[in-house]
């Protein structure tokens, strides 16, 4: 869509970014590596004569209301969009890649999940770790899915135990993070003290950073902890996280 040219005397058009209304939302997480996304794609767009507008939707309702207001030269529907909902903007006419999702009638772009938390889990075990943590994301996302199968499938391979206690589902922000982190390190016996955590985002990493400095745990001395997504926030966390 950003590489279509325009005339010197009118608009390219508007193209839309989609996403359900969640707790990963732009408006609800302003530091989310979305959010991030949305400001170099709306860069790029302006540059090519598009205008890139930002929606969260709850139904297909407002979707269609969307379109019907924009009437858009095209969608990126970014992280997890109900299917329903891609149905909608497929029979509507306009054309639709999946970011940071997949569905298999359109073209979807995704990191390697699976790959980039297994580079993380060999990286921890070539620096000792035996017992690693994990904070996931929303499972019903492909990115969590894949994720947690890349963590799940490093630690057989390295015959790394696979403790029930030590693997959480978040939803990708800081605060549930921080919260579930802060739960399992007070809770967890001696026995399977984690030495590692890997978290699926960066701000759950920044959120287990902190639980763990909030019970007195030296990090990066006691407790090694690496995201994913590589966001601007985490050059300024001290530490600063491997991501």
């Amino acid at each position: 869509f950003v590489c279509a040219q325009k005339t010197d005397s009118e608009q390219a058009g508007t193209l839309l970014f989609v996403m359900c209304k969640s707790q990963n939302d732009i408006k609800s997480n302003s530091s989310a590596f979305n959010a991030q996304l949305f400001f170099i794609m709306e860069q790029l767009c302006r540059n090519a004569g598009y205008t890139l507008v930002y929606s969260g939707v709850s139904d297909e309702k407002e979707l269609k209301a969307l379109v019907n207001r924009y009437s858009p030269s095209g969608a990126f529907s970014v992280s997890t969009v109900d299917e329903q909902m891609l149905s909608l903007l497929i029979d509507m006419g306009v054309p639709t890649i999946c970011l940071n999702h997949s569905d298999p009638r359109l073209v979807s772009i995704l990191p390697d999940n699976y790959d980039g938390i297994a580079q993380i889990v060999r990286h921890l075990a070539r620096l000792g770790h035996k017992h690693i943590a994990y904070v996931g994301g929303i499972n019903n996302s492909v990115n969590a899915r894949e994720r947690l199968a890349g963590f799940c499938a490093s630690l057989n391979e390295l015959m790394l135990p696979k403790i029930p206690e030590l693997i959480l589902e978040g939803d990708w922000t800081y605060e549930t993070s921080f919260t579930l982190v802060k739960q399992m390190l007070s809770t967890v016996s001696s026995s399977k003290w984690p030495t590692a955590i890997v978290a699926a985002s960066d701000m759950m990493a920044i959120g287990s950073i902190q639980a763990a400095v909030s019970l007195g745990i030296d990090v990066p001395a006691d407790l090694s902890v690496a995201g994913f997504d590589n966001i601007e926030l985490g050059k300024l966390c001290v530490p600063q996280i491997t991501s």
